[in-house]
């Protein structure tokens, strides 16, 4: 198993005699600079169920409220072991409360490692046979660009495949103050987010069955029922602990992501299957998606987990779309997908509350959206790589 020790110059002697007895267990230690570093290279080097530990910093409240956050990956990432003198029961309680993190005293420590580890063996080799869940972010480039609708399609046409070829799947509106998802459904959205960002462990299957929209294709959406009074964070942990409950409930996850709140999304796109860039068919728009595809690379997500799609595109006399050099000069190496440009339809659709896929999926428009979602579908989950390690 893969351990990791946060570093801390005033404990280092003591992390040092931890190191030794994770080795003794036969764990892989590596030190990382801060649970996010060890989160990230876990996923980077294809590993998963890590443990990490935490030397407090003397600041308990600060502490707990990072690991708190941190821990509501837990599906995908780590468990937490965070070490200090004292803990107060209520930073107790929101420490242990998702269950993905624990505390323990120095001199405890070592007794608490043996204790654990041969739990998160059993739970990693439970993962290891049940992988197949994907977390697909949709990102666009800015407003209008369409990436709501292209995610929104996207779901739609998998939920809706012969045979359950897509197994479940869901879609998570994170624009929690204005999502529109449910009204170009036409359905109703459930998720009162003031309610749930004070109670975040009472998400589990019962009361996401509870605030699921049903489409009539089988797909589940979750959205905010308007804007919460209170400003709920994106990385929050009510937010992350449901995405964390929807990954292992459902075969596929679509998230769109806000592009106004994109360095809010990081975290998000770290532990993504795959991300897909959406753009205008446009230069400004190309130039934007080309920073964006820069700055994945820059976050190590490996280029064939990664997809750009131009929408809005022209069509010659054949309703074949018109690429341009320069747009594919703008993105990249990797060839963009292109969604044609069918503005009478789509607003069509919107007006009708209909998907236009499910509507007419023989469309242009809506064959250039299989194409997206076959994409989607035929990406191999981050999980099953780790399987075979």
């Amino acid at each position: 198993m893969l351990a990791y020790l946060v570093r801390s110059p005033a404990y280092q002697a003591r992390l040092a005699v931890i190191g030794q007895a994770l080795e003794r267990h036969g764990c892989e230690v590596h030190h990382a600079d801060s649970i996010e570093s060890a989160m990230n290279e876990g996923r980077v080097a294809g590993r998963s169920n890590a443990l990490i530990v935490v030397p407090e910093t003397g600041d308990n409240k600060t502490d707990v409220a990072r690991i708190a956050q941190a821990a509501a990956w837990t599906t995908r990432r780590a468990f937490i072991l965070y070490v200090a003198s004292t803990l107060s029961p209520e930073d107790y309680k929101t420490l242990t409360r998702l269950g993905a993190a624990e505390t323990t005293d120095w001199d405890a420590a070592i007794k608490e490692i043996a204790q654990l580890l041969p739990r998160l063996q059993r739970e990693a080799n439970v993962t290891s046979e049940s992988v197949g869940h994907r977390l697909i972010t949709f990102l666009g480039t800015g407003a209008g660009c369409g990436n709501t609708t292209i995610a929104m399609e996207t779901a739609v046409h998998l939920a809706s495949m012969k045979g359950g070829a897509a197994g479940s799947v869901a879609l998570f509106d994170l624009e929690l103050a204005d999502s529109v998802v449910c009204a170009y459904l036409d359905i109703k959205p459930h998720i009162d987010w003031d309610e749930l960002a004070h109670n975040p462990e009472r998400i589990d299957g019962h009361m996401l069955g509870i605030l699921a929209s049903r489409h009539e294709s089988g797909l589940d959406v979750f959205a905010s029922v308007g804007p919460p009074q209170e400003r709920v964070n994106i990385n929050g942990v009510a937010v992350l602990t449901m995405l964390n409950r929807l990954i292992e409930l459902y075969d596929v996850v679509i998230v769109d992501a806000p592009a106004a709140r994109r360095r809010d999304v990081d975290e998000l796109l770290r532990n993504s299957d795959f991300v897909v860039v959406t753009g205008l068919y446009s230069i400004p728009s190309a130039k934007s998606a080309g920073a964006m595809l820069k700055m994945l690379a820059e976050m190590r997500i490996p280029p064939h987990r990664i997809a750009t799609v131009i929408t809005d595109a022209e069509t010659n006399l054949f309703g074949r779309v018109t690429e341009t050099f320069d747009i594919a000069k703008l993105i990249g190496a990797t060839p963009p997908l292109f969604v044609r440009r069918d503005r009478a339809f789509a607003i069509e659709s919107a007006n009708a509350g209909l998907s236009m896929v499910a509507s007419q999926p023989k469309r242009g428009i809506s064959q250039d959206i299989a194409k997206i979602a076959e994409r989607v579908l035929n990406v191999a989950p981050v999980e099953a790589a780790t399987a075979k390690n």
